[in-house]
């Protein structure tokens, strides 16, 4: 992979936790800035966005596919992301409709289950821990979707999503850009 060093002038506030990993994989371009020198750290991450950087980051990206989502066209930037995810299985789409809502944000849930999906199918890696033990280390365990229960223990097992203070998982907040860099961060080492 070839890496192009990247600097941003707006991840001070992250920097102790997420600035190495930012730099890390926007240098090898699996993310990039909003702008010209601004990664915004803060802001939540669309279901469009974390495709393209789950599909860049597995290597998986540039081969031909087609989806079978009802708000996914062909001429939409995120298609061909969209559509090697759903390709590999790593994506079903968001509720029991035909839709991938790629305008919507991406919960910590949905991230720790996508990149399970891509570590197990991509990669052949499998999660050893009892997934209930896992799960039972989060006082909210009760609160992650019955579908995203075994992604959620398999990244949180091979700590590539960890917990919140306070021993939460906060399944359902929405991921921010800051920390679904350091996700995918994790994820990468699984992948060399």
């Amino acid at each position: 992979i070839v890496e192009n060093p990247v600097a941003f002038d707006d991840t001070a506030s992250v920097e102790s936790w997420a600035g190495r990993a930012i730099r890390s994989i926007a240098a090898k371009g699996i993310v990039e800035g909003r702008r010209s020198g601004v990664f915004d750290p803060g802001a939540n991450v669309t279901r469009a966005e974390f495709a393209k950087m789950l599909a860049k980051a597995a290597g998986i990206h540039g081969t031909s596919a087609t989806e079978t989502f009802d708000d996914v066209t062909e001429t939409d930037w995120f298609q061909p992301y969209v559509a090697v995810l759903q390709k590999w299985g790593i994506t079903n789409g968001r509720g029991s409709t035909k839709i991938f809502a790629p305008h919507e944000f991406i919960t910590r849930a949905e991230i720790a289950t996508m990149i399970a999906r891509t570590l197990e199918l991509v990669n052949g890696q499998k999660s050893y821990s009892d997934a209930a033990a896992v799960l039972g280390k989060f006082k909210d365990q009760d609160v992650i979707h019955d579908t995203l229960k075994a992604g959620v223990a398999f990244a949180a097992d091979y700590e590539i999503v960890r917990g919140k203070p306070g021993n939460v998982f906060d399944p359902n907040s929405y991921a921010t850009r800051a920390e679904a860099a350091v996700m995918i961060y994790r994820m990468i080492h699984y992948l060399e």
